[in-house]
């Protein structure tokens, strides 16, 4: 059992495999800002937009996740992308700051804050 399913089934009482894990990672709970953080990686778009809503809603507690919402930038496409982007300004304005100054795009800066 991977690491993060047996942290699921500890923390949030997870016991079968069919299981519904999404509203217990979209709660906030900083418990979960591990196993959200390895779900960005994961292959599914879903998946990953779950791990974005849910270190969205733990804000700036969740700023370890930055490095792996950066990344994410670069292989989500459409409302994807526009998520990973809102969880990056609202968890760590500074590095969204960043961003923005490094691409004039208009959809970079709108996302970002350059744009009202």
């Amino acid at each position: 059992m991977p690491w993060w399913q047996e942290w699921a089934t500890k923390c949030l009482g997870v016991n079968q495999p069919g299981d519904d894990l999404s509203p217990a990672l979209l709660d906030g709970d900083e418990a979960a800002l591990p196993v959200l953080i390895e779900l960005l990686k994961d292959e599914l778009p879903t998946i990953r937009t779950i791990a974005t809503q849910g270190l969205t809603k733990m804000g700036p507690k969740a700023r370890p996740a930055t490095p792996a919402l950066i990344q994410n930038l670069q292989i989500e496409e459409g409302w994807g992308w526009y998520l990973v982007a809102d969880a990056i300004r609202k968890i760590d304005p500074q590095a969204a700051d960043r961003i923005k100054e490094g691409r004039p795009d208009w959809h970079w800066q709108r996302c970002f804050g350059g744009i009202q």
